[in-house]
This record gives C-alpha cells, sequence and structure tokens, in this order.
C-alpha cells in the first residue's frame, strides 16, 4: 500500500469531521477522501465555501474525482495538498 499507515476507507473532512480542518470558511462536514488500495477519491459534500482545485496558478472548482497525493486544494480558504489529509488520516483509527 503506497499510504503508509492509512487503511482503506472514507475520511470525512472539515471542522466537526476526523480529518480536522480549523478554518471557519470550512464546513463541519465539508468532503471526503475515499482510500482504496492505491487509489484515492475527493468528493465535495455540498459544503458552503465550495473545495478547488489549485493548479498553474488558478482555482478551479471541484466536485468529484481521482486525485494524487501531491495536488493542491483549497477547502473553504484553507489550502493544503492531498498529502497533508493522507497524514491526518494516518492517525485515525478506521
Amino acid at each position: 500500500m503506497p499510504f503508509s499507515g492509512v487503511s482503506d476507507g472514507t475520511y470525512l473532512i472539515g471542522r466537526k469531521a476526523p480529518i480536522r480542518i480549523v478554518d471557519q470558511t470550512v464546513s463541519a462536514h465539508h468532503a471526503e477522501l475515499v482510500v482504496l488500495g492505491n487509489r484515492l477519491y475527493l468528493a465535495d459534500l455540498g459544503s458552503t465555501n465550495g473545495t478547488f482545485l489549485l493548479q498553474h496558478g488558478r482555482q478551479k472548482p471541484f466536485k468529484e474525482g481521482y486525485v494524487t497525493p501531491e495536488q493542491i486544494f483549497i477547502f473553504g480558504q484553507y489550502v493544503c495538498r492531498i498529502q497533508d489529509l493522507i497524514r491526518k488520516a494516518s492517525t485515525i483509527i478506521h
């Protein structure tokens, strides 16, 4: 498994979620990250301020799709790489 310490499963992302992001622009349950073997799937859960892919210096609205650890996303106004979310997921007992 390429994502050391992360079990296959669905991980919620948000202010009141197991992958916690402390930022008022992030919804309580903003998005979910699905880990399945060597694949990662990210889906916005109808968040208030949206999820965006940062690509070539531009923000592109993102609803759902397969992602890679190196990609940079914006949740509300919180910016992070998918690998940062994977690191947080590795601390969750699933």
